[in-house]
């Protein structure tokens, strides 16, 4: 009798043992995905977010003279920027997300850079002469709402990072 009952109880404890096992091993095999992708975003694409951001910053400190600032060192910085997106662009479509979560921050990270990509181009070819006040009211409005928009889609980044990083 006891025999009948220790032998299914036995059998239930170790199917529970074993799914125990294969969960906490695809949880593992999930957050190594995610850290290796964040790892390749810490080395190339932070620093271009990074960088986007000073050359932003730079077009709004230099209001007063942004014509002579796209002559000087404007139009170069811009493509360089465009360039490195370019690269890090392919390395990231090239990269394999195998989990959910890390397929969404990929996803997040694409859509930055196609912000970015279509947002530096604009840029480029608006970029005002200091004298045009009209086009520099255009180009700083496209500045604002572009900014904004780069910052909803980080923040929803900073969000799919946060679920790791409590």
């Amino acid at each position: 009798m006891k025999k009948k009952i220790i032998i299914p109880i036995s059998a239930v404890v170790v199917v529970l043992i074993a799914g125990l096992v294969i969960l906490i091993n695809d949880n593992d095999k999930k957050a190594e995905d995610f850290f290796a992708f964040r790892e390749l975003l810490d080395e190339d694409f932070f620093p271009i977010l990074r960088d986007s951001g000073d050359y932003f910053d730079t077009l709004i400190e230099r209001e007063n003279d942004i014509g002579t600032y796209f002559v000087e060192d404007g139009y170069d910085v811009n493509l360089k920027l465009k360039s490195r997106l370019k690269e890090v662009k392919y390395m990231v479509i090239n990269t394999d997300a195998n989990y959910e979560d890390t397929h969404a921050l990929k996803k997040n990270v694409l859509t930055i850079i196609a912000d970015m990509e279509h947002f530096l181009s604009s840029i480029y070819t608006m970029s005002p002469s200091q004298y045009d006040f009209e086009a520099r009211k255009l180009f700083y409005d496209l500045l604002g709402r572009g900014t904004e928009d780069l910052a909803k889609q980080v923040r929803e980044m900073n969000e799919i990072l946060g679920e790791y990083y409590h």
